[in-house]
């Protein structure tokens, strides 16, 4: 597994742009999908953005033997890749350490299942709520999965449903455009 940040000013092509109702959701697209082109060339795996046709949100046209997730927030992009054979489903969210969230608004991704280590920490929850979200969304079928249908226990997730752990998380920081990026990764197993 591995996962790389593209982040700056950098130009993205007319094509692209075009593609897109707002500048801002063409950067988000172009930024993440470089990072995600970044990890298959560290993999030794040669592509280009034409090749990153990404079916069921996991899965690459031209690459099946590998699982991805994206993410993405303000004038950055990540991606994540990991090999078939290292996890059933892959997930990732990003945010910058300097977003605030609102204690009232907890209550839709908050639950008396989740155990946090190392505080009270909500943005830690989130980006572990979200990238766990993106890991099991693919694999619930019979219903619309919520981020109160998970819970988190430190550096595992599950669904509340069934108290048995399902995956891991792993939880980076990152010095992005000189702040600090949590980078959350959810491997379900």
């Amino acid at each position: 597994m591995i996962y790389k940040i593209f982040s700056g000013n950098a130009p993205i092509p007319t094509d692209i742009l075009k593609q897109f109702t707002s500048s801002v959701r063409a950067q988000s697209y172009y930024y993440s999908r470089m990072a995600l082109l970044e990890c298959l060339q560290s993999m030794d795996q040669p592509g280009e953005l034409t090749d990153l046709n990404i079916i069921n949100h996991h899965h690459l046209e031209k690459f099946p033997n590998f699982l991805v997730s994206l993410s993405h927030t303000q004038n950055v992009g990540a991606g994540v890749i990991a090999a078939t054979k290292e996890c059933q489903s892959i997930g990732m969210d990003i945010e910058f350490c300097t977003r605030l969230i609102d204690p009232k608004t907890s209550k839709f991704f908050k639950t008396l299942h989740d155990q946090e280590h190392g505080g009270d920490n909500l943005l830690w929850l989130w980006v572990k709520k979200e990238a766990s979200f993106k890991a099991l969304s693919s694999t619930i079928l019979n219903k619309t999965l919520v981020l109160t249908d998970i819970w988190i226990r430190g550096d595992e997730f599950g669904l509340i449903k069934n108290p048995q752990t399902l995956g891991k998380i792993i939880l980076n920081e990152e010095n992005v455009l000189g702040q600090k990026l949590l980078v959350a990764i959810a491997l379900l197993f």
